[in-house]
């Protein structure tokens, strides 16, 4: 019998043996420990032990985000008892295997997103989704609560990183293993919340209203070992005031182009957008504090339109280019450089005054809205027509009409 026979099939008398005591008023985890404290997994402990292939796991970890994951042996028992619970004990060994084979899998992290209908489901590319929320995307566990009482129409974006790793092995002085398992792991798990972020930011632009992100998850596959092991957090109480997002196929289709386009950027560029995308979205979502809002919206007019560190005459070169940019004839771009001299204008206000003062405080709303909306338009110009440079918009700005 080989070693992952002899932990099978102990494997399989301990699950049987909690399997029986977990009622009504005992669940899976107190039967599990209960089970611990009268030395139920001595057996399946020393079979793990005597398992030279598993040599791997005595004293790896990784920790991601809050996640954290601790496989040393009483870590890794307690992984494959839990999951043969829930699955099965050929699952779980064979689980076990494909790690000690190294295949890659996805390591996914999902956003919660309220109030965000969609005629379908949105493939985004580079393995990201925008589609209905499911619980099948948090663990197979039941849809959460607290998500699901803001709003019936809960959506999410689900984007998910190829993991591939290794286990270099280095012995120690005394000839024990000291793995290194898992080492780069943590990068891709944050790497595809930073995709699913920057997929909601484009979401912000289509339609210039700040999709309510409600709380977002990083995990593993339930086949992975700790992928039990959930975290969701919550990001903020969506009150009335949130609006209600209905993005229709155009739109859809807006969403999908832009994305593709900003991830096919080089990494300096994408950086560089992703500024005033991040300030867009953090002035949308500030309902009530106008002058936060106005610096928000003017850092990211500044970042999307003045490309350099120079600070000369801004205002005039936001409002130049950005009515170049937006407008198409020449009474269009008149009006939008005053809009946009009034709109930068609040930011100057704020800083130096920490109040948006005006006769109006419906006044104040309204530009703020249009600041939005010609901000996100803009951010689409830039990203579709490649406008990435100072000498990019300049040219576009001093070029005759065709």
């Amino acid at each position: 019998m080989t070693d992952f026979e002899t932990i099978k099939q102990i494997l399989q008398e301990v699950t049987l043996a909690i399997s029986n005591r977990v009622n009504d008023s005992t669940d899976l985890w107190d039967a599990y420990f209960d089970c611990n404290k009268e030395g139920l997994f001595k057996e399946l402990d020393m079979a793990i032990l005597d398992c030279k292939e598993l040599k791997i796991f005595e004293d790896a970890s990784l920790c991601v985000g809050d996640i954290i994951i601790f496989f040393n042996f009483e870590r890794l028992r307690e992984w494959l008892v839990i999951h043969s619970m829930k699955t099965d004990t050929n699952k779980s060994i064979s689980a076990i295997q494909r790690l000690l084979l190294g295949e890659p899998f996805f390591a996914t992290a999902v956003l919660a997103l309220a109030r965000v209908s969609l005629p379908k489901t949105i493939q985004l590319g580079n393995n990201v989704t925008l589609c209905e929320f499911s619980s099948n995307e948090f663990l197979n566990q039941s849809k959460d609560e607290n998500i699901e009482h803001h709003e019936i129409d809960v959506h999410h974006i689900s984007a998910a990183s190829t993991v591939e790793f290794e286990h270099p092995v280095h012995l120690g002085p005394r000839g024990h293993y000291r793995p290194s398992i898992y080492m780069g792991m943590v990068d891709e798990f944050f790497y595809a919340l930073q995709k699913a972020y920057r997929a909601l930011l484009i979401l912000g632009i289509v339609r210039p209203q700040p999709p309510a992100l409600v709380g977002h998850a990083i995990f593993v596959p339930l086949d992975f070992p700790g992928a039990y092991s959930k975290n969701l957090h919550h990001s903020v109480k969506i009150d009335s005031y949130w609006p209600r997002l209905e993005f229709n196929d155009d739109e859809c289709s807006l969403a999908k182009s832009l994305f593709e386009s900003f991830e096919n950027l080089s990494p300096n560029l994408r950086d560089s957008l992703f500024i005033p995308m991040s300030r867009l979205r953090s002035a949308m979502t500030e309902f009530k504090d106008f002058a936060d809002a106005a610096i928000d919206l003017g850092i990211a007019l500044e970042s999307i339109l003045i490309k350099s560190d120079e600070s000369t005459e801004i205002t005039y070169r936001i409002s130049m280019r950005g009515a170049r940019l937006l407008g198409k004839t020449l009474d269009e771009r008149l009006d939008l450089k005053k809009k946009l001299t009034k709109i930068y204008g609040m930011r100057s206000k704020a800083a130096h005054r920490g109040i948006v003062q005006s006769k109006s405080i419906d006044k104040e709303v309204l530009l703020l809205r249009e600041g939005f909306n010609l901000t996100a338009k803009a951010i689409q110009i830039v990203l579709t027509n490649k406008l990435y440079t100072d000498k990019d918009l300049d040219s576009l700005l001093l070029q005759s009409e065709s």
